[in-house]
């Protein structure tokens, strides 16, 4: 079966269109089409590392939510996902209140990560309502009040 110039004309405009196939037209319209979206919305990473949280005595969480603050700027991490993220992070005694105060039909469900006109919903205050309750930080006065300059000590580490 051959089929002439006008027929394998027609064959290949029913296949690719009146256009035809152009290679270098549709590269660029995908290179700009993931363009637009990874403009639109920065690509997570993961540059910067956190230490888990385990909600012990020893553990302060002024200092963890710092570090996951730096953190998520550094990595791009979206508003929408910090709770996700965190919750990550979190192990033992910590992971389980996480894991209630955010389950469906959870009392005060924490909905959002620093809300200070909602702060029964919001992940930032109600981790430091429960982990650094007024007896821990009244504790951790006491312990400031009381630390003194060891005789090996610098002026510098001291201070630190």
């Amino acid at each position: 079966m051959a089929i002439n110039q006008n027929q394998l004309t027609q064959l290949l405009t029913n296949v690719f269109g009146a256009g035809g196939f152009n290679l270098p037209q549709l590269n660029q319209n995908l290179t700009n089409a993931i363009n637009a979206a990874n403009a639109a919305q920065p690509r997570e990473l993961s540059l910067i590392k956190l230490p888990d949280f385990h909600g012990k005595d020893s553990e302060d969480p002024y200092e963890w939510l710092d570090q996951f603050n730096r953190a998520a700027a550094a990595n791009q991490w979206q508003d929408g996902r910090l709770i996700a993220i965190a919750k990550g992070y979190f192990k033992g005694a910590a992971a389980d209140w996480i894991t209630a105060a955010t389950a469906a039909g959870a009392q005060n469900l924490i909905i959002a990560w620093d809300n200070v006109n909602a702060q029964n919903t919001s992940f930032r205050h109600r981790m430091l309502a429960k982990f650094a309750s007024e007896t821990k930080q009244n504790k951790w006065y006491q312990e400031l009040m009381t630390t003194r300059q060891l005789s090996n000590e610098s002026v510098d580490d001291y201070s630190l």
